[in-house]
């Protein structure tokens, strides 16, 4: 597929007002003027890929699902417009009309802290396609990220019923529940998910945190030296585990076992380091460890 840089005005950009008003016509949400717009837009933009796709919507909202597939698969084979210097901007830009693109379009915005415009993708997306069970995933992950736990967790539930093997929509779904209370169901999800994943650091934290919750300390440590043997590397798993291995090693330096609290406590240095947590919350953990080699005499 052909791509058309946006650093200057190429002759994909040089539209005429007309030819452009009537394809917002065409993306709106009135058919009956989409199809009026159509006869005369697509002679004058015959070969732009935002015209062809913004058609391609219009036969999809009027129920030609078979006129809308051709669209899209002629779609696909136009220039589109790339801003080569925003990888960002090029994304949301593109225009989206199957599964693939309105879920890119959806995870960018998110990406650029555009919540609200990403939710509005997803329920465009769903609203193509309500059988789509990492469309569901996405709207998990977005709630998730939003606070809302109960509604992440419907739409995880929505996702495995769609597709059961979905691991990511299983991991999903553990976590919300935990942060719904629901500590018997949640370590029972992340342990299905562990079994086929053994090294999600994110659900040995999770698992973690449920046995600590129960007051099993042993388990509880137990499962937080499996999420360090997993190398996690991403940083909100990295923050929350290295929070919990110092707080292991102030539970075993109030014990005097200062060996151990310094064992634990440097594992949380290098959890820190391998997540690229800030520098000086790094710093702040290493003189804890240092602290603790004083007291245990090293």
């Amino acid at each position: 597929m052909g791509a058309v840089s946006c650093g200057r005005p190429s002759r994909w950009l040089q539209l005429d007002r007309t030819a452009r008003a009537r394809r917002n016509r065409l993306a709106s949400r009135r058919p009956e003027r989409g199809a009026r717009a159509a006869r005369a837009l697509v002679p004058a933009q015959p070969q732009v890929h935002a015209t062809v796709t913004a058609l391609a919507r219009v036969y999809h909202r009027q129920g030609e699902a078979a006129r809308a597939r051709q669209r899209v698969n002629e779609a696909q084979e136009l220039p589109r417009i790339l801003y080569l210097p925003d990888q960002l901007r090029a994304d949301i830009n593109h225009e989206a009309v199957d599964r693939r693109s309105f879920l890119r379009r959806s995870r960018t915005f998110r990406e650029v802290g555009k919540p609200d415009e990403a939710r509005f993708e997803l329920e465009r997306l769903l609203d193509l396609d309500p059988k789509y069970a990492e469309g569901h995933l996405a709207a998990a992950d977005l709630y998730a990220q939003l606070g809302d736990f109960e509604v992440s967790a419907r739409a995880a539930r929505r996702a495995l019923e769609l597709d059961p093997e979905l691991i990511q929509a299983r991991a999903r779904l553990a976590m919300a529940l935990f942060e719904l209370g629901q500590l018997d169901e949640a370590e029972q999800q992340a342990k299905r998910v562990l079994a086929r994943d053994p090294d999600d650091a994110r659900l040995q934290v999770l698992v973690a945190m449920v046995y600590a919750n129960r007051g099993r300390d042993d388990l509880a440590v137990a499962a937080l030296e499996r999420a360090v043997e997993s190398r996690p590397t991403d940083t909100a798993t990295g923050r929350v585990l290295s929070r919990l291995l110092t707080e292991v090693g102030a539970a075993y330096a109030d014990l005097g076992r200062f060996d151990d609290a310094l064992r634990v406590q440097e594992q949380g240095v290098e959890v820190a380091k391998a997540t690229r947590l800030e520098p000086s919350l790094i710093e702040q953990l290493r003189l804890v460890a240092e602290r603790y080699r004083q007291r245990a005499g090293r």
